[in-house]
């Protein structure tokens, strides 16, 4: 769940997981969506229940109680004393936060930008595995998309599922570099890790007004306690950074532990075909109760009422408040919302030197209820760390 299109001009972050056009229709692969249901007339158990409404593709919280605003301090450029050095993002990097990448290798070498070792080999003989749950699909991976490599997670490390042979050296350092910013609990849920790249005449198409998707969070069907993490290798180190930020951002909106099955049409937030209720002390409950007015619920509760809205609109219902959102993008639904505000809180913190879209401060009342939530313990507080001392390595 980032974003930016791989094009001589830098598009809006629509791009981190697909076109804003496209965004709702496969918003289902990338993370927390729900296929239009019929109206629940009765509870799981069979009791009568209240009569649901016309529940929509992707599904709205409804009776989420609103929060009083959280109001936190907004930085400016950090300079961070140490090895670090001054900030060229404006990253809330500390010098502890330096100390701990030391020992990753990023920015990526440009053989690694380029395929990796031995990746067109690799690309060849490389397939999604069938029979674990996950889609073997490989137009999953987005159009025009071509499959490098498929990896389980065992143990902290990667194992080849594709056939295609072990990590090279360059996948490797990739994947320490994300491991680096997921919370534990979450870590230990990651079943599989997808590699994807694009050939140049797709990143370089014109007519891909929205770019190509860049990464995207899928929950096992059998077990949504276990998720596959796919992201693209064609982007410059800061798009890298921000998708794997908002990918994982998806996953610590719910996953793994703040999910139940239930189909009572009571449930404040079902998020997919499954039933499934999200639970009412999940981060992203909380973000929709303190970050949203009444007039945003409202205006997003129509777009969804009964059909998917279109691009426009979409457009239109940002332009109502476009200081309210880090970007476009997160303007689609409140689930990518969370992803993309928890994307530049995690790399960004509160700086006002964070590359959102639009002014300085776009999203920072969200960013600043995240940082908010950290302090409190409710989220992570030094999970990101590693992930914004990379940022000032560009």
């Amino acid at each position: 769940m980032p974003h930016r299109s791989h094009q001589p001009r830098r598009a809006p972050r629509a791009r981190r997981d697909v076109t804003l056009g496209a965004a709702t229709a496969l918003l289902a692969l990338a993370t927390l969506v729900l296929p239009t249901l019929a109206a629940l007339t009765q509870h799981a158990d069979d009791r009568p229940g209240p009569v649901a409404s016309r529940r929509s593709r992707t599904d709205i919280p409804r009776d989420v109680p609103a929060v009083a605003p959280v109001v936190a301090p907004v930085v400016g450029p950090v300079v961070a004393p140490g090895p670090v050095g001054p900030t060229r993002s404006g990253s809330a990097v500390t010098a502890a936060d330096g100390q701990a990448v030391r020992h990753l290798t990023w920015p990526l070498p440009a053989s690694c930008e380029d395929g990796g070792e031995g990746a067109s080999g690799a690309r060849r003989a490389a397939r999604l595995p069938s029979g674990t749950g996950y889609t073997d699909d490989p137009a999953s991976l987005g159009q025009g998309a071509r499959l490098r490599r498929v990896y389980a997670v065992r143990a902290g490390r990667l194992q080849a599922l594709d056939g295609a042979g072990p990590a090279d050296g360059c996948d490797r350092w990739r994947w320490e570099v994300l491991r680096s910013g997921i919370p534990a609990a979450h870590l230990a849920a990651l079943d599989q890790v997808v590699l994807y790249d694009y050939p140049p005449e797709v990143l370089q198409d014109p007519s891909r007004q929205g770019g190509v998707r860049t990464g995207f969070f899928e929950p096992n069907p059998a077990d949504p306690r276990r998720y596959r993490l796919a992201l693209a290798t064609v982007l410059a180190p800061s798009e890298q950074l921000l998708t794997m930020a908002h990918e994982v951002g998806h996953v610590v909106s719910l996953y793994p532990d703040r999910t139940h099955p239930s189909r009572d049409p009571r449930c404040p937030w079902v998020i997919d075909d499954a039933g499934t209720c999200a639970d009412p002390s999940s981060p992203l409950v909380a973000f929709y109760a303190g970050t949203y007015t009444p007039a945003q619920r409202s205006r997003i509760s129509g777009l969804y009422a009964d059909r998917r809205p279109s691009p426009e609109e979409l457009r239109s219902f940002h332009a109502t408040a476009p200081e309210a959102f880090v970007s476009t993008y997160a303007a689609s639904h409140p689930t990518e919302d969370f992803a993309e505000s928890y994307a530049y809180w995690c790399l960004y913190g509160t700086s006002r030197t964070a590359p959102v879209e639009g002014a300085s401060t776009a999203g920072m009342a969200k960013r600043a209820f995240l940082e908010a939530e950290a302090r409190a313990g409710r989220l992570d507080p030094g999970v990101c760390g590693p992930w914004r001392g990379l940022v000032t390595r560009g």
